[in-house]
């Protein structure tokens, strides 16, 4: 059976070789004629108004397979065009009539050859490499590919053609639900930069259609199901629309109709409706006949003519000195004009922000929390609710007691109008202002520690994450006493901004916060990146007349750089059920970061009525281990940690090894002092002032158990003696035989 071709333009004829003069349509002819698998059938050009050049050639591809799907031939026939305009691709046009659609593939109107979309990269980086011999190559990389599924597989939706259009119609991610609801309405809202001839327009909901005067009209239209692979070309008149609805099985004209028949009966001004109308049409694609709905293919035609205009030609509209009236609503008939003929312009159909696609845009497979909380959100909190946000990441609710201030706007997302507002409100309306729609689940303006507000423990008591942004120790000490099922994690930023801290429960929370806490502080002690960790590299400032409104000097720019990666490590420590201590470095001169993670160890705790003491299997270990280096004698040293009164806890950070000048025996031990206030005052140093003496520990011989002796209670007085002048208790700690033990002393009590 001969194979039939598409005719070309009447305005292309048939010219000789020798009169083509486009630079590229020359390279082009060559490398076909010295090509063995390409024959030139002909060289055209175009009439002198709108110049062009053709050349026609058959190319061969044997790496096609012979059953293809799409049904490629071995050979096929091209017409490959160019314009005067040397910044624009070559047009490659398939002449074979049953060119197989559905490909990757420009528009082109019913009819016309099918254009082929050849390059993925814009014309300009094309052309820095492109030559005759290469532009065959690359059309026959196109035809094997598309052959073997692997440019669009075959078991795809069938995609649009594409096409450059000058206008954007964003449509709701949710608008199927939206057009589900009683009495829903829709319009276009121009976007602030768009003009009669292009820009971008949102579809939005609009209760009252009547109230409200349409400068462009909108009607959304639902075709009937298509087997996939029908739809091959877009519409450029509603003719052609009909044309895909008849084939369909439906009537454009009457789904015309309901759309534009929604108008009052009587006295609609021509001047107030515009003269523009998009259609917005769904296409319906099944697999195979009688099948289930698979996927929709939304399109979007500007129509060149107002909708009263339309609805004139259809027999809706009667229109007389500019007032339209509704025939079918005042009981009158009109004929049909030739409203076929007017010409749709195709649009490109872009949904609107939502967080599935966001997911999409950023390469984020995990949902996320589905209830998480977010502790604070000042500068680190407001830019990680940020960039969780645009990633997709997550359902978020925020707490924080604060107000934005003048001096907040140098490093927090809000804006000089949401000074004075609550941070949690400005973060709300900033997560609106992303999504065009109410994001945050909620935004409760509050201290989190203040569990007697009902909307606070309500809130956490139902997150199943808690990330703590406050920059305060209350809030990650107390939750830690809480037994709330939410993994919680604590986040901040170093005092000079270099240095990002991510500390993470375990999922079943056997690993709570505070002890984290204290295992991170002891690896600053001991480890050679907590020498500077902690320094403050800028200074304070003054943010208000109170003596506790201070603020320090810290880059937004620091801010940026350590939130985006906490915003992405965080995500990957919850997605592992154990805990972690993890910390970044930045190099300000270099930009290099340097990423330390810190072994974690269960914790433990003593109940010293009315004091709970902390520590940690890390540091028990530690003790062990001195113990047995020093056996048969005894050993021991300091202890090093923190108070927190308010609660009557005290965490024991870390056990110092015996100063030298230590008398060490079989039943004995003497601590010295030799190096010792050197020492803590660089573990002060280090921790920020955190971290301090808070008492002493010793081993027991062995045969020996933990128990105090007496000379170990007369120790404990005498030293808490030297503790009560600062109101602290003091600690003793024994390591004995198969078992450690805290003791506490406050002045001239002792408890065991």
């Amino acid at each position: 059976m001969p194979v039939e071709y598409v005719e070309l333009s009447r305005r292309v004829v048939e010219v000789d070789a020798a009169t083509l003069r486009l630079p590229r349509v020359l390279e082009i002819l060559k490398a076909s004629r010295l090509d063995p698998d390409t024959t030139v059938i002909s060289t055209c050009a175009t009439t002198p108004d709108d110049y062009a050049e053709v050349v026609v050639i058959d190319v061969k591809c044997s790496a096609i397979p012979s059953r293809n799907p799409l049904g490629l031939r071995t050979v096929e026939r091209f017409a490959v065009m160019m314009s005067e305009d040397q910044s624009a691709l070559p047009a490659v046009l398939a002449l074979r009539k049953d060119f197989p659609g559905g490909t990757h593939l420009l528009a082109t109107k019913r009819g016309e050859p099918k254009w082929l979309c050849l390059y993925f990269a814009p014309p300009r980086d094309v052309y820095r490499t492109w030559t005759g011999p290469s532009f065959l190559r690359q059309l026959r990389w196109w035809l094997v590919q598309t052959a073997k599924g692997t440019l669009h597989a075959a078991d795809q939706p069938v995609e649009l053609p594409f096409y450059d259009s000058p206008w954007d119609v964003v449509v709701p991610p949710n608008l199927a639900n939206l057009r589900q609801q009683p009495g829903a309405k829709f319009i276009l809202q121009a976007a602030s930069s768009a003009t009669d001839e292009g820009g971008t327009v949102l579809l939005v909901a609009q209760q009252d259609m009547a109230a409200r005067s349409q400068q462009f009209g909108v009607g959304i239209l639902d075709a009937p199901n298509g087997v996939q692979g029908s739809r091959l070309q877009l519409p450029f008149s509603l003719g052609d629309l009909e044309v895909e609805f008849n084939e369909r099985g439906g009537s454009l004209a009457e789904s015309l109709k309901a759309a534009l028949g929604q108008l009052p009966a009587v006295g609609v001004r021509t001047a107030n409706a515009g003269n523009r109308y998009m259609l917005l049409v769904n296409f319906p694609v099944i697999r195979q006949a009688g099948g289930a709905v698979e996927a929709t293919q939304a399109i979007a035609l500007v129509a060149g003519e107002g909708q009263l205009d339309i609805g004139a030609k259809l027999g809706i509209y009667d229109i007389r000195d500019g007032v339209a009236n509704n025939f079918a609503l005042v009981g009158q008939a009109a004929p049909e004009g030739n409203w076929r003929a007017i010409a749709l312009e195709p649009a490109s159909v872009l949904k609107g922000p939502d967080s599935v696609s966001f997911r999409h845009y950023s390469g984020i497979v995990n949902d996320g929390p589905a209830n998480a909380v977010l502790v604070g959100v000042g500068s680190l909190g407001g830019e990680l609710l940020n960039l969780w946000l645009r990633a997709g990441w997550g359902e978020w609710s925020v707490v924080d007691p604060d107000h934005i201030k003048p001096h907040n706007l140098a490093r927090h997302i809000a804006f000089a109008r949401d000074l004075g507002k609550p941070k949690v409100v400005a973060c709300d309306e900033f997560a609106t202002a992303v999504f065009g729609t109410k994001k945050l689940k909620s935004a409760i303006e509050g201290d989190a520690t203040d569990e007697t507000k009902d909307a606070i423990r309500q809130l956490l008591d139902g997150a199943d994450l808690v990330v703590d942004c406050s920059t305060k120790l209350d809030f990650p000490r107390q939750s830690s006493r809480s037994d709330r099922a939410a993994r919680h994690v604590s986040v901040f930023l170093t005092p000079s901004g270099n240095g990002a801290v991510l500390i993470s429960e375990d999922a079943a929370r056997t690993y709570r916060l505070a002890t984290l806490e204290s295992q991170y502080y002891r690896a600053v002690i001991n480890d050679h990146w907590g020498a500077r960790h902690l320094e403050r590299h800028l200074g304070t400032f003054w943010s208000g007349a109170s003596c506790r409104d201070i603020s320090y000097e810290l880059p937004f720019s620091s801010v940026v750089v350590q939130a985006g990666t906490l915003a992405e490590r965080l995500p990957r420590a919850i997605a592992i059920d154990e805990a972690s201590i993890l910390v970044w470095e930045r190099d300000i001169d270099t930009g290099a970061v340097a990423t330390h993670s810190v072994a974690v160890t269960k914790g433990r705790s003593w109940n010293l009525d009315p004091l709970t003491v902390y520590a940690d299997e890390g540091l028990l270990a530690k003790l062990r281990h001195m113990r047995a280096e020093m056996l048969p004698r005894e050993t021991g040293g300091i202890l090093v940690g923190y108070h927190d009164l308010s609660a009557n806890d005290v965490f024991i950070v870390d056990a110092l090894s015996a100063p030298p000048d230590s008398k060490h025996s079989e039943g004995h031990f003497e601590r010295g002092v030799e190096g010792m206030p050197e020492r803590l005052r660089e573990i002060h140093d280090r921790t920020a002032n955190i971290v301090s003496y808070i008492g002493e520990w010793h081993s027991h011989p062995p045969g020996h158990g933990a128990k105090q002796s007496l000379d170990d209670r007369i120790q404990a007085a005498v030293l808490a003696f030297g503790m009560a002048d600062d109101g602290l208790p003091f600690l003793q700690l024994i390591v004995g035989e198969g078992e450690i033990r805290v003791h506490g002393a406050v002045a001239k009590f002792l408890a065991d």
